[in-house]
């Protein structure tokens, strides 16, 4: 019985090893998946400075060159 049980545990964590590699080809994108778009935009707003249209457009462009 424990034969068996060695064998099913074994062959799981043999089947399971390819989720994990491909869950870390995710890892790239941490950054965008911890970001809060409400607090971000909080920040944003109540920042010392107003930012302007091309700060934004130089942080979209950041976020759309990281991701690819």
């Amino acid at each position: 019985m424990w034969e068996a049980y060695d064998s099913l545990k074994t062959a799981l964590t043999a089947a399971i090893q390819p989720l994990y590699e491909y869950v870390e080809t995710f890892g790239q994108f941490e950054e965008e998946y911890r970001l809060q778009p409400d607090k971000y935009v909080k920040e944003l707003d109540e920042g010392d400075e107003a930012v302007d249209a091309e700060a934004l457009r130089a942080d979209i462009y950041r976020h759309r060159q990281l991701e690819a």
